[in-house]
């Protein structure tokens, strides 16, 4: 069975009055969710834009399991928004590990998907003073 993942990029923001004492130190966290299991962890700080991706260079096969001499790069879109609410999120679309395309390569041309390497999900959130935050996730195989 093969697991389904989806990044969720969750920023919360506590806005204070000018009375309130300054904000404890900002912290931006992340959330996961294995949809095939349903199965989650959140929550983070928060901000006026947000934005997430994933890239890395991986070892990567053919349909006929023949391996690409060389690592290849391969992601997931960037995913922007600029919230201007007090929550909000913003995920990345819904993606197979061992789906990733690689690209298409050689002679004759055949598609590359990935195997084995690090996918690098990042995180940035931009507070409303404009102080950028980032975090990120590794996945592994």
């Amino acid at each position: 069975m093969q697991t389904r993942l989806g990044v969720i990029f969750v920023p919360l923001l506590a806005l204070f009055i000018s009375s309130c004492p300054p904000p404890a130190a900002r912290e931006l966290t992340w959330g996961v969710l294995d949809v095939t299991t349903n199965a989650s962890n959140t929550v983070a700080s928060g901000g006026k834009h947000l934005a997430v991706w994933g890239d890395g260079s991986f070892t990567c096969n053919d349909s006929d399991n023949a391996q690409f001499p060389n690592q290849l790069p391969a992601g997931i879109s960037k995913k922007e928004a600029s919230p201007g609410n007090v929550q909000s999120f913003i995920t990345t679309d819904e993606f197979v590990y061992i789906r990733l395309s690689c690209g298409r390569h050689s002679f004759p041309v055949r598609e590359f998907t990935v195997t084995n390497g690090t996918l690098h999900i990042h995180g940035e959130e931009t507070s409303l003073p404009g102080t950028i935050t980032t975090a990120t996730l590794d996945l592994t195989r």
